[in-house]
């Protein structure tokens, strides 16, 4: 019974992650299973049976292995979240960014410095949109701002991960104070050469 509730714990947790991973996903590029909400509920419900029917099991079988079980599962969780979400944003954004970029071809040669940075703009517009503007949470003209302060995709993906991570940080804040909190961040970041990943994960020591 122990092995079993372990086993169903262990596949609950991987369904779960197989699940977020593509629920996060622009709505283009999630299997086509998601667009059902059959799918959708049955698929929270199964995990939710996995998950808690295996701790049942396990708890029946061991309390202590099963507060072990859950000590181990809660530290890796918190452990490898903030890396993984820093991945999964980086990993969202060029992927979206190269899929519009693909939408608008070079009709010619050319073109000037003016229409080639107009164009990326507009491909970088539209790579934010997706993220903010489609749920309501930012008008166009903020978004066109941000485009405008980071023209490219480099600049603008840090942008987006600071962003997120200090709204969850500072969740009372708006817009014009976080990005001038990131302006600063990047900025100090820049001077003392310090790697964005490791600034995040050890952000107490820079405040």
């Amino acid at each position: 019974m122990l092995f079993l509730g372990i086993l169903l714990v262990i596949i609950g947790l991987l369904f779960v992650q197989w699940y977020a991973t593509n629920y996060l996903r622009l709505p283009i590029s999630r299997p086509l299973i998601f667009h059902s909400s059959i799918f959708l509920i049955t698929s929270l419900v199964l995990q939710a049976i996995l998950v808690l029917g295996g701790f049942f099991l396990v708890f029946r079988s061991s309390i202590i292995v099963g507060f072990i079980l859950l000590g181990i599962i809660i530290f890796m969780s918190l452990w490898f979240r903030r890396e993984s979400t820093i991945k999964a944003t980086r990993n969202a954004m060029y992927n979206t960014y190269y899929k519009v970029k693909r939408f608008y071809p070079i009709n010619s040669i050319n073109l000037g410095e003016k229409e080639k940075l107009e164009r990326e703009k507009h491909i970088l517009l539209r790579t934010l949109e997706p993220r903010y503007r489609y749920f309501g949470k930012y008008d166009i003209e903020t978004l066109e701002s941000i485009v405008d302060e980071y023209p490219n995709i480099e600049s603008l993906t840090n942008f987006v991960i600071l962003f997120e991570f200090f709204e969850h940080q500072y969740p009372g804040s708006g817009i014009v104070e976080l990005k001038e909190l990131i302006r600063d961040t990047l900025k100090m970041i820049k001077e003392h050469n310090i790697d964005l990943e490791n600034y995040m994960k050890n952000y107490g020591r820079y405040m």
